[in-house]
């Protein structure tokens, strides 16, 4: 459900129109994600667990990368391919090893839960943590976050 409802909000934030989606921008941004997370959950499960197991494991190495890119102000890594390189390469990781072991997919679900709980939190309290998560994968130019 994560991985998916993940991948449509970077669908939604990069496409998103000038223009915006009006005044129910917020409520899309909330529903879309959400149902498409069900669906794919309800695909997953009735076609192949062992992928979704992967794939959590994958999201859980980008969790993890994208922990260690807010470490510094204006992230760890200024260059976008860095950055690209270095999600990509604990995707991958996290994948295999999932694919290895099932402590690795239980690893990966823990990153995934903590990042997303400390973004939540940070709607409320404006820490600054959502930063790195806008900068690194909110590139419309229309929201303003892009960097380097």
């Amino acid at each position: 459900m994560v991985v998916l409802g993940f991948v449509s909000w970077l669908f939604l934030a990069n496409f998103e129109p000038r223009s915006t989606y009006g005044t129910n921008s917020q409520t899309i941004y909330l529903l879309v994600p959400i149902a498409c997370g069900l669906v794919g959950s309800c695909l997953m499960v009735c076609i192949v667990t062992p992928v979704t197991l992967m794939a959590l494991g994958g999201l859980g190495g980008v969790a993890a990368g994208l922990w260690v890119l807010g470490w510094r102000d204006e992230l760890t890594l200024h260059s976008d391919w860095a950055r690209a390189v270095l999600l990509v390469i604990l995707a991958v990781l996290g994948c295999t090893f999932s694919a290895i072991d099932y402590f690795f997919h239980m690893i990966g679900a823990s990153f995934t839960g903590a990042y997303i709980l400390m973004l939540a939190l940070d709607i409320y309290f404006h820490t600054g943590f959502s930063y790195c998560f806008l900068a690194t994968f909110d590139r419309n130019p229309a929201h303003g976050m892009s960097t380097g």
